[in-house]
C-alpha cells in the first residue's frame, strides 16, 4: 500500500505547469512509463479545454474544484468518471471558475492519443484486441449506502467500480468485498489515520491486487473517501 497527502505532493516538488493547466503527481509519475500505479491532480483556469482523446489504459477521473463540461454532462465537485482503455471521450471545458480533479490509473502512461487525428489506431486497436468501451459517470453525492459505511456509485461484474465510504469520528471505513482488484482511496472530506499518518481532504491511496488496506481510523470530523476499484488487470 501507498499513499500521499496534497502537502505531501507539492513538498515533492512533483507540480508540472504550461501556464494555464497544472498536474501534480501524488503516486507514480506522468512522464514515465512503469507498471506501477498512477495519480495526478489536474488544474485548469476558465475556458481551458481538453480536446476530445483517448488513453491505452482504464482510469477514473474525480472532481474536486470547480466545474466544467464533458459532452452534455455537468461536472463538479463529487462527479466520477471512469473510462475503459482505448475509450474516447472529451472534450473537458472548464466553466468561469475552472475545476480540479484527480486522474487514477492502475498502471503508470504517458499514453495520449487526441482525436480525430488517432482514428486509425483506434480502430485497430478496437479489431484485434476487442476491447471494452465503457463510459460510466456517477456523483459521490446520489449514492445510497447498501450497507453500513459503503455507498455504490456503480459496480460492474468485473470489479470496476466507485464507492463513497464513510465512518465516525474513532470508526475504521469498512471496505467492499468486490472491490479486491487494484483500487485507489481518495479522501474527500475530514480525515483518516492509517498506519501513523493522518490522511486529509486530497489525499490518494493505493492497494494492489489482493492487497488489503491497511485500518484507516476516521478523525476527529469523521471521514468521507471514494473508493475507486479497478476490474482485475491483463498480465
Amino acid at each position: 500500500m501507498i499513499g500521499a497527502t496534497l502537502e505531501q505532493a507539492m513538498a515533492a516538488n512533483r507540480v508540472q505547469s504550461d501556464g494555464v493547466a497544472s498536474a501534480t503527481d501524488f503516486i507514480g509519475e506522468r512522464q514515465i512509463d512503469s507498471d506501477t500505479p498512477q495519480a495526478f491532480l489536474v488544474r485548469a483556469g476558465a475556458g481551458h479545454v481538453i480536446p476530445g482523446h483517448f488513453h491505452a489504459v482504464d482510469q477514473f477521473q474525480i472532481f474536486v474544484e470547480g466545474n466544467a463540461k464533458l459532452g452534455r454532462f455537468e461536472l463538479h465537485p463529487g462527479s466520477i468518471h471512469y473510462t475503459d482503455a482505448y475509450t474516447t471521450y472529451g472534450p473537458i471545458i472548464a466553466t468561469e471558475r475552472g475545476y480540479a480533479y484527480f486522474t487514477l490509473r492502475p498502471v503508470s502512461t504517458t499514453s495520449y492519443h487526441q482525436m480525430p487525428a488517432e482514428a486509425k489506431l483506434l480502430r485497430e486497436v478496437r479489431h484485434t484486441s476487442g476491447s471494452k468501451r465503457r463510459m460510466l459517470m456517477g456523483e459521490v453525492g446520489e449514492a445510497a449506502e447498501a450497507a453500513a459505511g459503503i455507498a455504490p456509485i456503480f459496480a460492474q461484474p468485473d470489479g470496476v467500480g466507485a464507492y463513497r465510504l464513510s465512518a465516525a469520528p474513532g470508526e475504521a471505513l469498512a471496505f467492499p468485498a468486490e472491490a479486491s482488484h487494484g483500487r485507489f482511496l481518495l479522501v474527500i472530506s475530514g480525515s483518516a489515520e492509517v498506519d501513523g499518518q493522518v490522511y486529509g481532504p486530497k489525499s490518494c491511496l493505493w492497494a494492489g491486487e489482493g492487497e488489503a488496506f491497511a485500518p484507516a481510523v476516521a478523525g476527529e470530523e469523521g471521514v468521507v473517501a471514494v473508493l475507486a476499484a479497478f476490474g482485475k488487470q491483463a498480465a
